[in-house]
This record gives structure tokens, sequence and C-alpha cells, in this order.
């Protein structure tokens, strides 16, 4: 009866022994049949195992049996991982430099406008004609002193010009009224910018003329002479110039010897005027 229990006892550790457990979860660190010497251990590395031996022998004393079992049993798994690398941040982006725009030029100071450009030279008119009024005092040698007005009218050009005038004077030794007509011929010294201004020369006669007597009719005679002199015009504006004077020598001649109380029948004297062409 030992006998068969120690066969059965070794017969169950060889089992034991042929069939290795692997357990999917850690058992205790170590753990025994009770009442036998089957003991399991496992470790953390996940492996088992579990040993056993049995041995017997019969004697005339009686029978005696041992049985010890190991078994090991390991477990070995491999696994693997794809390790990302960390991600790489982007480079940091550069900014251009910034570029400070140049700055402003300076102010100048203000400066005054030019002055106007000289009016453009104009050649003067060839032709043209003005009427003009004065006023006028004779001295005669004998025949006293007269004074009163004059009016005209000239038709001009550049070399010369014609001028006709009426003249109305009264006074004289004689108490007279002298009505004339002389006509002039002018030359004119300086027509560069306008035919009514600079110097002139004149030289003219009187075709027809009369002198009437205020206190007596006996004195009144016709009168005709001739006459030369000298002259000035100033051009103000273009429509106006000023005879600034007009002094001639005057020759005239009578019909009667009343030119004077001296009678004369011719008269000698000088004449100036001044008055404005328009």
């Amino acid at each position: 009866m030992k006998n068969s229990s120690l066969l059965g006892l070794a017969a169950f550790a060889a089992v034991a022994a042929l069939a290795p457990r692997t357990f999917a979860q850690t058992p205790p660190p170590g753990w025994c049949i009770p009442g036998t010497t089957l003991c399991a251990g496992a470790n953390g590395q996940g492996g088992a195992g579990a040993g056993g031996s049995a041995s017997g022998r019969v004697n005339p004393q009686g029978a005696q049996g041992q049985a010890n079992g190991q078994a090991n049993g390991n477990g070995q798994g491999n696994g693997g991982a794809q390790v990302q690398p960390p991600p790489v941040p982007p480079p940091p982006q550069v900014q251009p430099p910034r570029v400070q725009p140049p700055p402003p030029p300076p102010k100048l100071p203000d400066v005054p406008p030019p002055p106007p450009a000289p009016r453009a030279y104009e050649p003067p008119s060839r032709h043209g004609s003005a009427g003009y009024a004065c006023g006028a005092f004779r001295v005669g040698i004998w025949s006293g002193y007269k004074g009163g007005l004059c009016a005209g009218f000239s038709i001009r050009s550049v070399a010369f010009y014609l001028e006709v005038e009426a003249q109305v004077l009264a006074g004289g030794t004689m108490r007279t009224i002298d009505l004339t007509l002389p006509v002039s011929f002018v030359i004119p010294f300086d027509t560069e910018r306008s035919l009514f201004e600079g110097p002139n020369l004149r030289f003219g006669f009187t075709p027809i003329g009369g002198s009437v007597g205020l206190e007596s009719a006996a004195v009144n005679h016709l009168r005709f002479g001739l006459h030369a002199g000298v002259g000035y015009e100033l051009d103000i504006t273009p429509a106006l110039a000023w005879k600034v004077f007009d002094a001639r020598l005057y020759f005239d001649v009578g019909t009667k010897s009343t030119m004077d109380r001296l009678g004369h029948w011719f008269d000698l004297g000088a004449q100036v005027s001044t008055g404005l062409a328009f």
C-alpha cells in the first residue's frame, strides 16, 4: 500500500515535470502543495518553474520513498516601438531690416519771385495822327504882347509829319485880335520809342490870316507869314502826349501899314506854346 502511494506520487511528479505551465499573471513568490515537496516559483521577469523527483525502496524493515519535482518555464517576449523624434520647431522667421525712408530735404528759404521781364521792344508805328490843344504867347518887336489859344491836327510818320493849326491871339499895341492858320512841316529827331516823344524841328508858313481892331475898324487887315522853330514832346500814355514846348520865330506881312503904331506893314517876333496831344 505504501509502495503504491510512492509510485503514484512519483508518477505525478514526472507528469508535472513534463507539463510546464505558463502563467499570464505573476503568481506569488513561492507556492507549494501542502503535504508534498512540490513547489512552484515565479519571478518578476515572466518565468515560471516546477520540479519534482521521486525515489523509493523496499526493505524488510519497510518501504521508504522520496519524491522531488522541479519544473522551470521561461517565457520571453520582444516588442518594439517606433520612437518618433521630437518635432523640430520651424526656424525663426528672420524679418528683413526695416529701411527708414530718407529724411525730407531741408526746406529752402523762400525766394522772392523774379522781377517781371521787361516789356519786349515794339517798334513804333510807322504812321499816326493826333489832335491837340494849346495856349500861346507872342511877343512882337513893334506890335507888343499878345496871348491866346491854339488848336491843331497832325498827320505823322517816322520821317516827318504835317501839322495844321489855328490860332486866336489878342492884344498888342494896336488892340487887335489876330486870326491865323499856320501850316508846319515837322522833322522829329527821335522816333525810336514813339511818334509823340522827343525833340523836333519845324518850319512853315501862314497862308492866310487877319487882324481885327477892337477899338477901330481902320486897323483891320490881312496877314501872311513864315515861321521856324524847335519843340519837344513827351509821350505820357498810349493815348496822350504832352507838347512840352513849341518855340518859333515868326515874320508876318500885312496888307496895311497898321501892324503897329509906328506904321509898319510887317511884324517880327517870337512865339511859344504848350499843350496836350491826343
